[in-house]
């Protein structure tokens, strides 16, 4: 039996903008693959599908610095909870 598993990077939701939120609230965020859920979302950033030139035009630097530790760490999704760990290597906005 092959098993799917995919790993994910928690992150707390105040090292995004608010206006990142609204943006991931969105339903076309370009090549983004977004899931929303009850205490923020689920972002993939493993595959081809991202593409960092594209959203950086979008998206806040927090929000991509996030996606590049997710991906530096080998993770396939970004995990923005309003409850997750914040990172001291990452800046944080207030909401």
């Amino acid at each position: 039996m092959k098993l799917e598993i995919e790993k994910s990077l928690i992150v707390s939701t105040a090292h995004i903008s608010k206006e990142d939120g609204k943006l991931l609230d969105a339903i076309d965020v370009g090549h983004l693959i977004v899931d929303k859920y009850s205490f923020g979302w689920r972002v993939l950033v493993g595959g081809d599908n991202l593409d960092i030139a594209d959203i950086s035009s979008k998206f806040s630097q927090g929000f991509i610095a996030a996606v590049i530790f997710t991906k530096t760490h080998g993770c396939e999704w970004l995990q923005l909870d309003s409850d997750g760990p914040e990172y001291e290597c990452l800046g944080t906005y207030e909401w």
